[in-house]
């Protein structure tokens, strides 16, 4: 091999090299711009589906809302009847604290519907508001359904 063949050689090794090089870098850039597609793809179906869950949970909220409302006539009939009863018997103390229980599930009913809004923040800190009230909406069910059963069992022993 001659001297000027034997640098030619190493050039175009050289050149080979630069050109591979370019290549990676290229396929690199590729390869990142894809990578930027798929994360705002990601993003997009995270979005998504927080805002599924959103309204997944706004759905069970209005749910349990509507479970609770359900029993406000029959709470506020209790407590008529209890109030009735309290006026007539003896044993005032355990009817006035079951007509005390009655009537604090309808105004937490009543107290809840009047400063409830929708949320307007993005979807993580709406997640975190619908999961309180779903909470707080539970609890008030279990309250009312309570106190439904004792009103409901003290105006049965008074028959």
């Amino acid at each position: 091999m001659g001297f000027i063949t034997h640098h030619a050689v190493k050039i175009l090794f050289l050149f080979e090299s630069h050109a591979c090089f370019c290549f990676d870098w290229h396929f690199f850039e590729l390869v990142l711009s894809h990578m930027k597609r798929i994360a705002f793809i990601g993003l997009l179906a995270v979005a998504c589906s927080s805002n599924k869950e959103v309204s997944l949970l706004d759905k069970e909220l209005m749910d349990l809302h509507d479970e609770v409302m359900k029993h406000s006539n029959e709470v506020l009939k209790l407590k008529d009847e209890i109030n009735h009863l309290k006026e007539t018997s003896i044993s005032k103390d355990s009817l006035q604290q079951i007509s005390f229980h009655l009537h604090k599930a309808d105004q937490d009913m009543l107290e809840w519907m009047r400063h409830y809004q929708e949320p307007n923040q993005a979807a993580d800190t709406a997640i975190a508001f619908y999961q309180a009230q779903i909470q707080y909406m539970k609890s008030l069910k279990d309250f009312t359904l309570q106190s439904i059963v004792d009103a409901k069992k003290i105006l049965n022993e008074k028959k």
